[in-house]
């Protein structure tokens, strides 16, 4: 079983867990970056393919380390339907696949399929919740980068500004209710109807060691017929009967704290899920700010030109 700790310290073991394992993979991953002016088209391309299996990768380690969620909890505001959704992906996609499929890089880009991509960024950015989904966006940022030839460099770092900060306030919403949760376990486990218990650093998250039920005395009487009496004589013994009210509390507590566990577990699942695209998404962001000048170009040469085929090969 796990060790106890104190509910002030259960964020940051859950925190530790969540990216021991692929801490080192994001950054080899996505930290060098797959765009920059000053490499060939092909090593780009290559690498495109290459950071897709790399995010991959850690999702997968991720889901084999602890549960994996399929959506990220509260991080839109409103509601888009998932067929917008497919489509902004898609759309990207799609003109990755074109791109790579280039033999020469093009020094045109279509007026149309940059308003395409923007928009498709920007849908994913505001409204993307699927863990697999927002955890690729260092992907698509690397390519819109390359395609766009550094141009829609503050578009994409913008963009992932606003995901880190929405992912961020999830985050400390998970927090604050997994610190309310073991917060109030730690009361009940303290309370007269515990004989011992602890929040722990791992499942089951709490363990405790209840007091049983208890019996109260009574006394119970019966009339006897007394013909010498003025009246019945009363014949009476002490019985133990169930402490109802004791009981009745005791396994409300007991019900409480199996509620609790399951409720941590289901928010740590949560919240390990958000540390991971935070770890993500952040660590594209620094790679950004790193890189910012070998990835604008102040000699570009790439136009903007109307015409319904995004690239001239």
């Amino acid at each position: 079983m796990a060790d106890p700790i104190t509910a002030s310290v259960v964020l940051k073991t859950m925190a530790k867990a969540a990216i021991a394992k692929v801490s080192g993979k994001i950054l080899e991953s996505i930290a060098p970056g797959v765009f920059s002016n000053k490499k060939d088209f092909e090593e780009i391309k290559k690498e495109l393919s290459k950071i897709s299996m790399k995010l991959d990768e850690v999702l997968e380690i991720s889901r084999s380390t602890f549960r994996l969620v399929e959506m990220l909890p509260d991080i839109v505001d409103g509601f888009i339907d998932g067929q917008t959704l497919y489509m902004a992906q898609g759309r990207i996609e799609a003109s990755i696949t074109v791109y790579i499929s280039l033999k020469i890089r093009p020094n045109t880009i279509s007026y149309n399929e940059l308003t395409d991509l923007v928009q498709a960024w920007n849908t994913l950015i505001d409204k993307e919740t699927k863990t697999s989904v927002v955890n690729h966006l260092p992907r698509y940022g690397e390519y819109l980068l390359s395609a766009t030839d550094g141009k829609l460099y503050l578009a994409v770092l913008h963009g992932v500004q606003n995901k880190v900060d929405a992912v961020l306030d999830s985050q400390n919403i998970k927090s604050s209710q997994i610190l309310d949760l073991a917060t109030e376990a730690e009361k009940i486990i303290s309370s007269d109807f515990i004989n011992s218990g602890s929040i722990l650093n791992g499942e089951p998250w709490i363990s405790w060691n209840p007091k049983g039920n208890r019996t109260r005395k009574e006394r119970e009487c019966v009339p006897l017929p007394c013909s010498v009496c003025n009246g019945d004589l009363l014949n009476c013994w002490d019985i133990q009967v169930p402490d109802t009210a004791w009981n009745n509390e005791l396994a409300s507590k007991i019900s409480r704290l199996f509620e609790i566990r399951k409720l941590i577990s289901l928010a740590a699942d949560d919240y390990r899920s958000l540390v991971v695209t935070n770890e993500i998404l952040n660590t594209f962001k620094e790679s950004l700010n790193t890189r910012k000048d070998i990835i604008i170009s102040p000699a570009s040469t790439l136009k903007v030109i109307e015409r319904n085929f995004p690239f001239d090969e």
